[in-house]
């Protein structure tokens, strides 16, 4: 049985005063103690006394931009949506759902080699 996060966090914090005076050699020895003892990686655990010295958080990452926009989004949660297989494309869909949206002026959609749905343009 692990750790839970409150042991890994006084451990660590015990441990980065100390790593903080250590020489180089010691150090390398004391991230290998931690990350026996947390089930952590070297890199994991040189970020956690890292932070646990410093006393403030990392700061969060940017988000990264969209490739996609909303109008190639929406039809593909719609087929995700159909599928039966819980969300993968690869799986049978409702051929009632397929026939809803013409019901509500949404986009189109037809099959094509069996189950897959494919846009439609509206003519």
């Amino acid at each position: 049985m692990g750790l839970s996060m409150a042991e890994r966090t006084a451990v660590t914090k015990q441990m980065a005063r100390r790593y903080q005076k250590a020489p180089r050699g010691q150090k390398s020895k004391m991230l290998d103690e931690l990350c026996a003892l947390t089930g952590w990686t070297r890199r994991h655990a040189r970020r956690a006394l890292a932070q646990a010295i410093s006393g403030r958080p990392q700061p969060a990452r940017r988000p990264r931009p969209r490739i996609y926009g909303e109008d190639v989004v929406e039809p593909l949660r719609f087929g995700w949506g159909c599928s039966a297989a819980g969300g993968q494309a690869s799986g049978a869909v409702d051929r009632r759902a397929l026939q809803a949206p013409e019901r509500h002026r949404e986009p189109r959609f037809r099959l094509v080699s069996g189950d897959l749905p494919i846009h439609k343009p509206r003519s």
